[in-house]
């Protein structure tokens, strides 16, 4: 099984490193700052590389990402979904609905490679549960 490691940078929204591999995948404002595309860095060198061909997201209000080491999916959470980038490709290549109330939230997204579903932490106002969403539908599951 892979472990994620995540960090929180200036330029990448929020980076993801498989743990047998050095290179670190994030959302990159593009040079020119016309949306977000994904990237990668290497670590050794702290080169940038855009991987997207055109941008895939204009903002992002939350940085939470996760890896499909399996299929090499890069989810990231937009307010309303859920966005899955091709890692070779930089093209998108699943965006699924999320239906939240307006005072909740899905937070510290991971994925499991075992049931292929995004655990996570629901969090509302006066609670906080352990909460799974499908990358397949966005359907949530408490």
């Amino acid at each position: 099984m892979k472990r994620l490691l995540t960090i929180t940078a200036f330029l990448f929204g929020s980076m993801l490193c498989a743990q047998t591999s050095t290179t670190l995948y994030g959302l990159s404002y593009g040079q020119n700052s016309n949306g977000l595309f994904l990237a990668s860095l290497d670590p050794a060198t702290g080169l940038v590389t855009e991987i997207s061909p055109a941008p895939i997201a204009s903002t992002v209000v939350s940085c939470y990402s996760t890896i499909d080491p399996v299929n090499s999916i890069y989810y990231f959470s937009k307010p309303d979904s859920l966005v899955g980038v091709d890692i070779s490709t930089g093209q998108i290549v699943s965006q699924v609905q999320i239906n939240l109330p307006a005072t909740s939230y899905f937070e510290l997204p991971h994925y499991n490679c075992r049931d292929s579903l995004i655990y996570g932490i629901y969090r509302t106002p006066s609670t906080m549960r352990l909460a799974t969403v499908d990358p397949l539908t966005g359907v949530i599951s408490i």
